[in-house]
């Protein structure tokens, strides 16, 4: 009915695409768009616009299949702006007729398939020419012709021309009959001096390639006298030798050479005028000699060459020891053969160096180019050549490394902790933190877990205590035990002396790793000579004994192997005790006393110190509380309970005067509480955290993981809360072992240094 088909033609309205017109009869069930392209075809069977079907136009990009370049390929426009459809628009294609020209007008103005980068006319197609193309320059001595960057013609000259003059008295000498040899003679006689002699000439400096085509050579020759001797017949030849050495005075030095083949038979004219240099003090040519001499297998252009004369009759010629100036000189003139490729220097079939790793059997082609046979990484790198391609090589720098790294966080699949996670970049070996703090030198494990730390280092320090335990032996060996200072080491009435300490009690077990060890001294004088350059041993013994007032008893004893140089500034206040007054590390001397055999850790250990300059510092005999005080940290075995005088890690006492006194006579329990270092991990900038009871100074010293001493300062107390800043750090990234050091309490702490 027309209630619900209006144009009544058969077709529901609420099917119909257009109910008003009964010659539309398509349905929203097979053209949903109703554009009248039936949906089995249409492009785009939502968009009544699209009324391309897929039959016209395969790829439904709008351009129909008879215009389109590419009608299965969406992204590949039509020929109506793209003739010959090479992806290049008409409007700038050079030839939009051929598809294989795709040089712009933008990069190439003439459009004759030369870029404009490198045409040597881009304003003109007729001219083609470029930098490298082949040329010839109408030159016949030059060769290999190619166009140049500035686009003229030119080629390598193709003949070459040296002189090399004698240029030492050992390369001229004259060999008298007798065999004696002159290498000093004022003048060369060729050949009579009351005998006929034979002459030698060394030539240097030539720089004739090996194999070059001797074209021309002379020798040319200056008139020392002229007095002629006829008949003169002089025979020239060549020593054959790959390098002639320089003459000598040995007997028959010069006779004695082999000799080339080649020979070149001279009838020189007379001689007429002293200091003549013309034709007529010219050998012929010399050529073939030559030849012989850089034709040799063993030859290089660096080699000298010894020509050699000898026969009857005189002309006399300058020498070198009589006018180095005037002296012979050869001359030679010679071609090179062209390589069939100048610019490489080598000729077709060559081996050669592409300049790319991953092709192998690199060899110069029939165009000159130097090119190998590509491998599976051609195109992809492979910079640190170990054959894994640069796009699989974790870390193509590195040929050790043949892993990737799926997750992109540079560490390697092998070792990454998690290697689908960039986030997780940790590996085995890493320096992490266990929270435990009695622990030192945790690290990532094989499972990924951390662990495997040691015990924190172990401070022991002893002061001398004794009277016979610090001492000084004068210039002569006369040894005081008494002084009231030890002047280290210059005194007035006793010139250099070396000085003893010898430490007690300080329980280091024998053979424990010492990680640092140094001597704090207090000053007593600010009495400075310079330079103070002093030197360190340790007494090469198991259990040093006391000092006595015996003549040496200091110097004679056997010294360590090990020493070390100190250079103190200038002590410039009694009593001061700081770093200036600190010797340097000296772990390297203590260690080779606890290594000894017999050593045990109730042995005393005995200090020598000897050089020159002064510096004034506290005896036993002046303050004992001020003495000096040996120091030493170290891994090792060790009791449950620490042995008097020993700090461990965490709130410690010690049985012993530190340098850095609070501001009390007698020592607290407590003069400093637990420390927190913040941020932990850190990277520049840390601060520490602690409260104390007093008032003074407290020392800070930070260590890295080898017991190194990195960070040492001292910082100013007061009671109650305080913050210390380290600020501008230059640590690289691992963990650290940091102490302060207050009165006689020690506190302890790890930190990590974590750098991007």
């Amino acid at each position: 009915t027309n209630t619900n088909d209006a144009d009544c033609d058969g077709v529901p309205a609420s099917m119909d695409c257009d109910d008003s017109d009964p010659a539309v009869v398509s349905t929203n069930t097979n053209d949903a768009d109703c554009d009248g392209v039936p949906s089995g075809i249409d492009c785009d069977d939502n968009d009544p616009g699209v009324v391309s079907t897929n039959t016209n136009d395969a790829d439904c990009d709008g351009v129909p299949a008879a215009m389109d370049c590419d009608d299965t390929n969406a992204a590949v426009g039509s020929n109506a702006n793209d003739m010959d459809c090479d992806g290049v628009p008409s409007s700038v294609d050079c030839d939009d007729n051929d598809p294989d020209v795709i040089s712009t007008n933008t990069n190439d103005m003439d459009c004759d398939g030369v870029p404009a980068t490198t045409d040597c006319n881009d304003n003109n197609a007729s001219i083609t020419t470029q930098p490298g193309d082949a040329c010839n320059d109408d030159n016949p001595n030059t060769f290999g012709d190619v166009i140049q960057p500035d686009c003229s013609c030119s080629g390598v000259s193709a003949v070459y021309n040296t002189c090399a003059r004698v240029n030492s008295s050992n390369d001229d000498a004259e060999e008298r009959s007798s065999g004696s040899v002159s290498l000093t003679s004022s003048d060369l006689e060729l050949t009579y001096d009351g005998g006929n002699q034979v002459i030698g000439m060394r030539f240097t400096g030539l720089n004739i390639p090996q194999g070059a085509t001797i074209a021309e050579a002379h020798i040319q020759f200056t008139v020392d006298e002229a007095r002629n001797d006829n008949p003169c017949n002089l025979t020239i030849s060549a020593q054959a030798s790959d390098n002639a050495p320089a003459f000598s005075s040995s007997s028959n030095n010069i006779s004695n050479r082999p000799k080339a083949n080649a020979t070149v038979a001279w009838q020189p004219p007379q001689w007429v005028s002293v200091r003549d240099a013309g034709s007529a003090q010219q050998t012929p040519d010399i050529a073939s000699i030559i030849q012989e001499v850089v034709s040799r297998s063993g030859y290089t252009a660096g080699s000298a060459i010894v020509v050699i004369i000898d026969g009857v009759g005189r002309r006399t010629a300058e020498s070198y020891n009589g006018s180095s100036s005037s002296a012979p000189q050869l001359c030679v003139e010679y071609s090179l053969v062209p390589p069939d490729c100048p610019a490489l220097s080598a000729n077709i079939g060559d081996p050669c160096n592409d300049g790319d790793n991953t092709t192998v059997n690199d060899v110069v082609g029939a165009n000159c180019i130097c090119a190998g046979t590509p491998t599976a990484c051609t195109g992809w790198g492979d910079a640190d050549g170990d054959g894994v391609c640069s796009n699989e090589d974790c870390d193509d720098n590195d040929p050790a490394i043949i892993t990737g790294d799926n997750d992109g966080d540079g560490v390697c699949s092998d070792v990454d902790c998690n290697d689908a996670d960039p986030t997780i970049a940790y590996q085995p070996g890493d320096p992490c933190e266990d929270g435990d703090p009695t622990t030192f030198g945790e690290t990532i494990q094989a499972d990924c877990t951390c662990a495997g730390g040691g015990s924190s280092p172990t401070l022991s320090c002893s002061q001398i205590s004794n009277g016979n335990d610090d001492a000084e032996e004068s210039w002569y060996g006369s040894v005081s035990l008494s002084n009231s200072d030890l002047e280290l080491v210059y005194d007035g009435f006793r010139g250099n002396q070396t000085i003893g300490l010898r430490f007690n009690g300080h329980n280091i077990p024998a053979g424990a790793a010492i990680a640092n060890a140094y001597i704090q001294f207090t000053v007593d004088e600010t009495r400075n000579d310079n330079p103070c350059l002093l030197t360190i041993y340790g007494e090469d013994s198991n259990n040093a004994a006391a000092f006595a007032n015996s003549s040496s008893n200091i110097s004679s004893r056997s010294r360590t192997t090990a020493t070390v140089n100190w250079q103190p500034p200038a002590w410039q206040s009694v009593g001061s005790a700081g770093l200036d007054q600190q010797t340097p590390d000296i772990s390297a001397i203590i260690q080779e006393i606890v290594n000894k055999s017999g050593y045990a850790s109730s042995s005393s250990i005995v200090i020598l110190i000897d050089g020159t300059g002064r510096r004034v510092a506290k005896s036993f005999n002046s303050s004992s509380s001020e003495a000096p005080e040996l120091c030493v940290e170290y891994f090792g075995a060790s009791s449950l309970s620490a042995p008097a005088g020993v700090a461990t890690e965490g709130s410690a006492r010690e049985e012993f005067s530190q340098p850095f006194q609070a501001g009390t006579e007698e020592a607290h329990p407590d003069e400093i509480g637990a420390i927190r270092v913040y941020p932990n991990p850190g990277s520049q900038e840390l601060w520490v955290e602690f409260t104390s009871t007093v008032e003074g100074k407290v020392q800070l010293q930070a260590r890295n993981i080898n017991g190194q001493l990195v960070i040492s300062e001292v910082h100013e107390i007061r009671p109650g809360s305080n913050t210390i800043a380290m600020e501008g750090l230059q640590l690289p990234g691992g963990i650290y072992f940091l102490q302060l050091f207050a009165g006689q309490t020690i506190q302890s702490a790890k930190f990590i240094i974590q750098k991007e």
